[in-house]
């Protein structure tokens, strides 16, 4: 229920209390935590002054587990996966909610994290078996899958470590 800062030293602030048990959310550029409170509000809280509103959004419920924030054209957006494997997709500028269309995207299994890379890519992990979603966005399509899971997250992650040269994670020890 509280937004804290974690010291190198281990001590812990309490910056803020938020009122909300969501452990969904993702910090947008202007250091303003949107957080999930229902299927259909959300919560930002300026983490430079505690200030907090709640959104509620319309169109399609917004049900998936995590949430990233990213920006396109100058517009805002929060994307999640739903347990069917829907891709849900919130414009903060109109607060409407769709879900669009991912060919490729397993339909089952449930998803938990969500994340983006440097260059806006999306990416997910399938909580049912392991497998990682790669670029779940409408940067690629079809979606491009791995039942790899972790090892094929730390090729990805390394791929962009080294600026682009193949690189596996047995070479970076892994």
């Amino acid at each position: 229920n509280n937004v804290i800062r974690i010291h190198s030293n281990g001590t812990i602030d309490v910056l803020y209390a938020i009122g909300s048990t969501s452990n969904s959310g993702d910090v947008d550029e202007s250091n303003i935590l949107i957080i999930k409170n229902n299927t259909t509000s959300f919560k930002r809280i300026d983490l430079a002054t505690g200030a907090q509103s709640t959104v509620t959004i319309t169109g399609t419920a917004f049900n998936a587990a995590d949430v990233v924030w990213t920006q396109s054209a100058g517009v805002q957006y929060l994307f999640g996966v739903e347990s069917n494997g829907a891709l849900t997709r919130v414009n903060l500028s109109t607060n409407v909610a769709s879900q669009l269309p991912v060919p490729g995207l397993p339909t089952s299994g449930g998803f938990g994290a969500i994340w983006r890379d440097s260059t806006n890519r999306i990416f997910t992990f399938n909580n049912g078996n392991g497998s990682v979603v790669l670029d779940v966005g409408s940067y690629m399509t079809p979606a491009k899958t791995s039942d790899a899971g972790i090892p094929l997250l730390i090729d990805e992650l390394a791929n962009l470590l080294v600026g682009g040269h193949d690189t596996t994670a047995s070479q970076i020890g892994c």
